[in-house]
């Protein structure tokens, strides 16, 4: 039996990956593709058993989730996100590379200061009418990170997350057309404060 050798980005996924038990279908899937994108190890512990079992996630998938497996792998090679490159080998197909490009950004959140700044960051954005499902997008990953709403398509947020937007817009091919600003005080900001505090993103 050949030997199966990991990078340590491997093993911080393999160490971080939630068990099998607490994952809904989805999960699963995004996992795997996750795995696969780094070399193919979870198809490759599939397929070798015994290897590298020291890394519970991927010994209690082998044993007691085989069918999960085979139908999620299924499953991804149906709809094109992963393809066989050899036998029992899969590896992750340019659309595989656009549903992992959006499952960072599901998976993207903005790291708080310490200590604040009292700076506040404002995101305005101005997205056409042909780009509306890259509209809802934004507004719906800009709630889920806790931002306020100032006004209509006007954020707000207490930590620094312009390289974050960054990411956010080029994902949704909106770049150009987010503006980001800076501001050392802000109307309502006792209100704000208050608001973020509540929701565990601000300490001061």
């Amino acid at each position: 039996m050949k030997n199966i050798y990991l990078t340590q980005e491997e093993m911080n996924f393999l160490k971080n990956a939630k068990s099998p038990e607490k994952m809904k279908k989805s999960d699963l899937s995004k996992e795997i593709i996750k795995g696969i994108a780094l070399g193919g190890v979870i198809a490759s512990m599939f397929v070798l058993p015994g290897t590298a079992i020291a890394y519970k996630w991927v010994d209690d998938l082998h044993k007691n989730h085989k069918r999960r497996l085979r139908d999620n792998l299924k499953r991804l090679l149906d709809r094109g996100y992963i393809k066989e490159d050899e036998v029992d080998k899969y590896v992750i197909t340019p659309k595989g590379v656009l549903k992992l490009n959006e499952y960072k950004i599901e998976d993207l959140n903005i790291p708080k200061q310490k200590k604040w700044d009292n700076i506040w960051r404002i995101i305005s954005f101005d997205i056409p009418e042909e780009k509306v499902v890259a509209r809802k997008s934004l507004n719906k990953k800009i709630k889920d990170l806790g931002f306020i709403m100032l006004q209509k398509s006007v954020f707000v947020y207490p930590h620094p997350c312009k390289k974050e937007f960054e990411q956010i817009g080029e994902f949704f091919n909106v770049k150009d057309n987010i503006i980001f600003i800076e501001a050392a005080s802000i109307s309502n900001e006792k209100l704000l404060k208050q608001i973020f505090k509540d929701n565990n993103i601000l300490e001061y």
